[in-house]
């Protein structure tokens, strides 16, 4: 009986710290525009808030920025940036950058977290994150280069 008591009490503890912590977030509107080099295809690319994930900003210690965008038509495309970001310049080792398009005929998805992509933001607050980023690094064995602007509010 004392057992189910404690157990109780912790569960409702954690139900009232996951309803605090979920109140404090705050949920943002993400957007980025970028391009895509790899090998010898490319395409430009301009994408809204996502609708299958939500951005937020002031999110967790470990994951304050928490970024998604992707286009209206195919919300499977995506771009992404999450992490300790902070203002300045800092690479994909601390942040990670993600990129999930259709480059021509390839579908590609990467996941920048090794320090092949740069971030520079400009704009860093709790309810704002404004930048810009390049990446220049391989994927499937192929050269890619990419660069954009992001921003969320």
């Amino acid at each position: 009986m004392k057992r189910a008591i404690t157990l109780t009490v912790l569960v409702a503890a954690l139900i009232v710290a996951g309803s605090a912590t979920a109140d404090a977030t705050r949920t943002v509107k993400a957007s980025a525009k970028f391009s895509v080099q790899l090998a010898d295809q490319s395409g430009k690319y301009e994408f809204g808030q996502s609708k299958i994930v939500k951005s937020q900003l002031d999110w967790t210690p470990q994951v304050p920025v928490s970024l998604h965008a992707a286009p209206k038509s195919e919300p499977f495309q995506e771009f992404s940036l999450s992490g300790g970001v902070e203002k300045g310049t800092q690479t994909s080792d601390s942040v990670a950058v993600g990129i999930s398009v259709d480059v021509g005929d390839q579908s590609m998805l990467l996941a920048s977290d090794d320090g092949g992509c740069t971030v520079i933001v400009r704009t860093l607050t709790k309810s704002r994150v404004s930048g810009s980023f390049t990446c220049d690094t391989t994927y499937g064995g192929q050269p890619l280069k990419a660069k954009g602007t992001f921003k969320a509010r």
